[in-house]
C-alpha cells in the first residue's frame, strides 16, 4: 500500500492518479481523452479515405456526390499493384537504403556522441561548436555542392551516381543525432564507467560493454527518425538515382503517378503508410518500456 502511494505522489504527468479520485479529476480526465480521441480521428481519417478511395473503381471513384465506402470492393487494384507494378521491388530497394542509412548513422553518431561526451579530446568544445553552426546552415545550402561532390568524388574521382553510397554519406553527418546521443550519454552515471575502469577495461570496451547496452531507449527512438526519414526520402533520390530498378517506393509512386489510375495511386500511397505505422508500434512499446525502467532505476 505504500508502494502504491509513493508511485501515486512520484508520478509525474498531466493528471495524477490522485487527481482520479477528485471530481475535477475525473471531469479533467474525460475532456482530456476526448480530445486526445478527436485529434487522433483527424489523423487517421486521411489514411482510411486512402485506403477506401483505393477500393473504389475509377469510374465510382469520379462519381459525384463522392462516397466514403466503395459500393464494391475491387481487390484487383491492390494485386495489380503486386502483379503489374511490381511495387515489391521498390519496397527492397527502399529497405537496402534504410539498412544502410541506419548502420552509419547509428555509427557515426553514437561514436561522435561518445567522444564529445566521455572522451574529450583536446579541441573537443570548438568541434561541439563548429557541429552547433553547422545545424544553422539551411539544408538548401549544401545541396549543390554535395551534388557536385557526389558526380565527381573529390581525390578518387567515383561517380556516385545512380548508387545508395550517397544517401548513405549523407547520412553519415547528421548532427542533431550526434547531440541527442551527446545529451544521453551525459546522463548516465559516472560511477559506471569508473567501475568499468577499475575492473581494467578500456575506452572501447567501455563504449560497447557499458555505454551502448544503457543507450537502448535513444537508441530506438534514432532508429524510428532514421527509418522514417529514408523511408520518406525523396529529393536526394529524386537527384541520384537514376535506373528505374534502384527506386525506392517514395520516387517509385512519383514516377508512376502518370501511368497509373488514381484508385491505384492512392491505394498505393496507402499501403506505403503500413510498414511506419508498423515500426511506429513496436518502437514505442520498446522505448516505454525502457523509459519507465530507467525511471524505476533513477
Amino acid at each position: 500500500m505504500k508502494k502504491n502511494k509513493k508511485r501515486d505522489e512520484s508520478y509525474s504527468g498531466l493528471i495524477t492518479p490522485l487527481d482520479l479520485k477528485k471530481p475535477s479529476g475525473k471531469i479533467a480526465n474525460v475532456l482530456v481523452s476526448s480530445l486526445i480521441i478527436i485529434i487522433s480521428l483527424f489523423c487517421i481519417l486521411p489514411f482510411i479515405w486512402a485506403f477506401m478511395s483505393g477500393l473504389k473503381t475509377t469510374e465510382e471513384f469520379y462519381s459525384i456526390p463522392a462516397t466514403i465506402f466503395p459500393k464494391k470492393l475491387c481487390w484487383e487494384n491492390i494485386t495489380e499493384l503486386f502483379t503489374v507494378y511490381e511495387i515489391q521491388n521498390y519496397v527492397i530497394n527502399s529497405i537496402v537504403m534504410i539498412l544502410g542509412t541506419l548502420i552509419v548513422e547509428l555509427t557515426t553518431s553514437t561514436m561522435g556522441g561518445y567522444v564529445l561526451s566521455r572522451l574529450k579530446p583536446k579541441g573537443s568544445k570548438l568541434l561541439f561548436t563548429l557541429i552547433l553552426w553547422t545545424m544553422m546552415m539551411p539544408n538548401t545550402l549544401s545541396m549543390v555542392p554535395l551534388f557536385m561532390t557526389f558526380v565527381d568524388f573529390p581525390i578518387f574521382h567515383f561517380n556516385l551516381m545512380g548508387t545508395y553510397f550517397p544517401m548513405w554519406i549523407i547520412a553519415g553527418a547528421n548532427c542533431y543525432h550526434i547531440l541527442m546521443f551527446k545529451d544521453f550519454f551525459d546522463k548516465i552515471p559516472a560511477s559506471y564507467i569508473e567501475a568499468a575502469k577499475i575492473d581494467g577495461a578500456g575506452r572501447i570496451k567501455i563504449f560497447f560493454k557499458i555505454i551502448l547496452p544503457l543507450s537502448k531507449p535513444i537508441l530506438a527512438t534514432v532508429s524510428v527518425f532514421v527509418i522514417s526519414a529514408s523511408w520518406n526520402s525523396f529529393m536526394w533520390p529524386l537527384l541520384i538515382l537514376t535506373e528505374k530498378d534502384t527506386y525506392p517506393v517514395s520516387l517509385a509512386l512519383y514516377k508512376l503517378q502518370s501511368n497509373l489510375q488514381a484508385p491505384k495511386a492512392l491505394m498505393f500511397s496507402a499501403l506505403m503508410v503500413v510498414p511506419m505505422i508498423i515500426v511506429y508500434f513496436i518502437s514505442q512499446r520498446f522505448i516505454v518500456r525502457n523509459s519507465v525502467n530507467e525511471g524505476d532505476k533513477g
